[in-house]
């Protein structure tokens, strides 16, 4: 099954244990928050059904939030009120937006979803203003629980260490940090590299 596939089919019951990541997500946007503007123009990769989007809205100028998922959109739209916040079905491979659209990229547990990380750093990047940020918090392991279920999904499976070592090439790592309240996720804020 493609990955297109399989995230559609499990939109449908994506984030029905809302209340058990509750801690998790309370913190994760409290960071988040602390960094974007008021003016912000913000663009989520990998939203699924919008969640960190549609908290982040009030915080910032314009936030469009996308997914290569048509179904995890489509689910996303329907709780939708905010006037600052539209929807897209993107490709974090492959991104249509013009260069230096956004001031702040937000990928949430998406990084280690895809096969060829580099690629989505360089599309992130050509799409991030020069002086902008990428906010990239996601799963990270150093228990082997974690290592079964995510390399059988074809998943990246990295300590923080590893992970942010992903960052080296492309970006200036300013803040990496064990997430508060979870028992395996890092928080990542990285800046483009001025000399590449």
């Amino acid at each position: 099954m493609n990955k297109i596939k399989f995230w559609n089919r499990i939109a449908r019951t994506y984030n029905e244990n809302e209340d058990r990541d509750a801690a998790e997500y309370d913190t994760l946007i409290d960071l988040i928050k602390e960094k974007v503007q008021g003016k912000d123009s913000v663009l989520e990769l990998a939203t699924g059904t919008g969640i960190i989007a549609k908290q982040i809205a009030p915080y910032c100028g314009h936030i469009e939030a996308s997914d290569f998922s048509e179904k995890m959109i489509e689910k996303a739209q329907q709780k939708s009120s905010a006037n600052n916040l539209t929807f897209s079905i993107q490709d974090m491979t492959d991104l249509t937006y013009q260069e230096n659209s956004f001031d702040v990229v937000i990928v949430v547990n998406g990084i280690h979803l895809v096969e060829d990380t580099q690629l989505v750093f360089r599309n992130i990047q050509r799409v991030l203003k020069s002086d902008g940020i990428l906010i990239a918090p996601t799963f990270t392991t150093n228990g082997k629980l974690v290592k079964i279920p995510m390399k059988a999904l074809d998943f990246h499976v990295w300590t923080e260490k590893e992970y942010r070592q992903q960052f080296n090439r492309l970006w200036d790592v300013t803040e990496c940090f064990p997430l508060p309240n979870t028992k395996n996720s890092t928080f990542l804020i990285a800046r483009k590299k001025e000399n590449i």
